[in-house]
């Protein structure tokens, strides 16, 4: 009868202890990702054609929400070594498409903020870091798109 109350008592604090209700309903963390507050606003986009050319680093994120413009952020930076870049013109844009067409509204950084891409980690055909940019459209009128908070952990291609 003793061993049957150790057993018991046993199969009772295991079962209570195995699973922690809090952690078994969340998600992992994809992997690969390119994430920011558009505007305030959780934004996430698919960086599949992320590449580098010899120190040339190039950085894509495209959004493919059905029925809505495609979005797309492109940060191109030459590569020294892990830190902080301040981007200036020419090295981020940010336009929106309907599909494959041409840009229908392009937006390019904005000189008068401190745009900057930080990066963390740094190995062949991988890449992790952090961004905060502003974007202005100059055409019809001055309205500007801000990437803050900016994160992502992405494949590099060749």
């Amino acid at each position: 009868m003793k061993n049957f109350i150790y057993f018991a008592l046993s199969c009772f604090v295991l079962l209570n202890t195995a699973c922690h209700h809090d952690k078994c309903c969340v998600p992992p963390e994809s992997q690969v990702y390119i994430r920011a507050q558009k505007d305030s606003v959780s934004w996430e986009a698919n960086p599949a054609n992320s590449t580098v050319q010899n120190d040339t680093i190039t950085i894509v994120g495209t959004t493919t929400n059905p029925g809505a413009l495609q979005e797309t952020l492109v940060i191109t930076v030459k590569y020294n070594w892990l830190g902080n870049y301040n981007l200036t013109n020419g090295q981020a844009v940010y336009y929106t498409t309907a599909g494959q067409s041409a840009p229908v509204v392009r937006h390019d950084i904005d000189t008068l903020f401190a745009n900057s891409l930080n990066i963390f980690f740094y190995a062949p055909g991988n890449i992790v870091g952090s961004f905060n940019l502003k974007f202005m459209n100059a055409l019809p009128s001055t309205k500007t798109i801000s990437f803050l908070e900016g994160r992502f952990e992405i494949p590099l291609h060749k």
